[in-house]
């Protein structure tokens, strides 16, 4: 079986760390770019340890990718921006 990961929010670059969680022969497939244009659905695949080849399939738009603080107890706390006030 196929190794496969995918990211359902938008980030401007592809982390280190989901390129790491691949094995050769896998994909991660996610949208890439800012939130204020179209995001490309790009698929990464890991073709050796250490290369990686990258296409875009089409433009789309999803929310943007939110970090989320994990505690040692291992309860998870979303980290929002501040709200702007009017």
């Amino acid at each position: 079986m196929d190794h496969q990961l995918v990211v359902t929010a938008a980030l401007g670059h592809v982390p280190p760390p989901l390129i790491e969680q691949l094995k050769v022969g896998g994909r991660l497939v996610m949208p890439l770019g800012s939130i204020e244009a179209p995001q490309q659905l790009t698929v990464v695949g890991k073709i050796a340890p250490s290369e990686t080849r990258k296409r875009s399939i089409t433009f789309v738009r999803f929310v943007p990718f939110r970090r989320v603080n994990v505690s040692r107890t291992g309860a998870a706390s979303q980290a929002a921006p501040p709200l702007s006030r009017r």
